[in-house]
């Protein structure tokens, strides 16, 4: 009895063993959301022909109606994503090449999960490098934030000084151009407006979202974007 006993437990320690060797194998629910998308993304990425506008970035892009700024434009935001992760898409998408010009919205991540204003902006210096051959690309200024949380709160006081060192990393490429658009969401507080997010201090809402197309449908022109309407 007593040695079937132990050959219970060495089993069980085993199998459980097993289970957490074979937890650390398998990616996170935020991992396997990014990737998956990015493999639904290539599907589509394979079906389209020249289109205008290409947007990628963040869950503000993919929570952006794209086609309200221009009918041909072509949205491959992903939520939880990061700079770095962007430039590793943009080489698996051939509509890289195939659009006018591309539109990147990213970066509150990398804030949000501590990586430094300097390490955030030598990621966006390396993407930006990678676009070097694209005859336009266009950068959106990170949004503004509201502190409703810890996390927002640690970073709400360094979008505009990350959005000044953007601007001049920005002017060293002829092909690139930065959109001004932190200010336009601000309230008093010089903080994301409660009119214009979810709740959660951070998405826009569709208010918020309407005042972002309709600033997008003016600025793009403005930066050797023709926007089809």
């Amino acid at each position: 009895m007593k040695n079937i006993l132990i050959g219970i437990l060495i089993a069980g320690i085993l199998f459980v063993s097993f289970l957490y060797l074979d937890a650390k194998k398998m990616p996170s629910p935020q991992s396997y959301f990014v990737q998956s998308t990015h493999v639904f993304y290539k599907r589509l990425d394979r079906q389209y022909s020249h289109r205008t506008v290409l947007f990628i970035g963040d869950s503000l892009i993919q929570g952006l109606a794209v086609s309200e700024i221009s009918k041909d434009a072509i949205n491959f935001g992903i939520g939880t994503d990061t700079v770095g992760n962007v430039r590793a898409r943009l080489s698996d998408y051939k509509s890289t090449s195939n659009t006018d010009c591309i539109f990147i919205g990213v970066g509150i991540n990398d804030l949000i999960r501590g990586q430094s204003l300097a390490s955030t902006l030598s990621e966006f210096s390396l993407l930006l490098a990678s676009l070097s051959d694209h005859p336009r690309v266009i950068v959106g200024e990170l949004l503004p934030v509201n502190s409703l949380s810890a996390k927002l709160k640690r970073i709400a006081g360094d979008i505009s000084a990350f959005n000044l060192m953007l601007a001049e990393e920005i002017d060293k490429y002829d092909n690139v151009s930065l959109v001004k658009q932190y200010d336009i969401f601000l309230n008093d507080g010089n903080e994301l407006s409660t009119i214009y997010h979810v709740g959660d201090g951070l998405h826009l809402n569709t208010s918020g979202n309407k005042l972002w197309i309709e600033h997008l449908k003016r600025q793009l022109p403005q930066h050797h974007c023709e926007v089809e309407t």
